[in-house]
């Protein structure tokens, strides 16, 4: 028995299930819990509405906390838990923020695809922009195995997302 199966008796879940799943567009805002209540409630919700949920965490130990959480709840069919960092610029060392980096862009091509996730993330990072959905989708390419690509179509594609043609490359 899993600790989301006690919450089927609550009067309340069902109703709130119901609710989300008939809301158009998909967002329901649940406010007012304890922080103990975030990850059963999004893991049960992501269960029960076979959609993605979003758990936005006022502080990164709150939402390290609730990651750790959804993990531990996470059953063999659930995807795993992703988190959505923010981006750190006040480092010294540029690896900390290229994988913060990394991760932002590794939790958007995510979400990108068509399975549910649950994603953890804070105000802090929710707050810093990224790239627009209309970039993203652009250039966002999947190559299929023996599958082919006009060099310069695919120059041309590159130019359009932004990159351009350097002398040297710093390492």
């Amino acid at each position: 028995m899993n600790l989301l199966d006690l919450l089927e008796v609550h009067p309340v879940l069902p109703k709130l299930v119901f609710k989300a799943q008939a809301q158009k567009p998909q967002v329901q805002r649940i406010s007012h819990l304890p922080s103990v209540a975030w990850a059963p409630l999004a893991a049960y919700l992501a269960r029960k509405t076979e959609r993605t949920v979003l758990l936005i965490a006022p502080t990164a130990e709150s939402g390290d906390n609730s990651l750790y959480d959804l993990t531990a709840l996470r059953d063999e069919h659930d995807p795993e838990p992703l988190f959505f960092p923010a981006p750190d610029r006040a480092v010294l060392d540029d690896d900390d923020d290229r994988n913060a980096t990394q991760d932002r862009l590794a939790v958007l091509d995510a979400l990108h695809g068509k399975e549910r996730s649950v994603v953890v993330t804070t105000a802090t990072a929710i707050s810093h922009p990224t790239l627009p959905v209309q970039e993203l989708i652009h250039g966002y390419d999947e190559l299929e195995l023996g599958g082919k690509l006009e060099r310069d179509d695919f120059i041309l594609h590159l130019a359009e997302s932004g990159y351009e043609r350097v002398e040297e490359v710093e390492v």
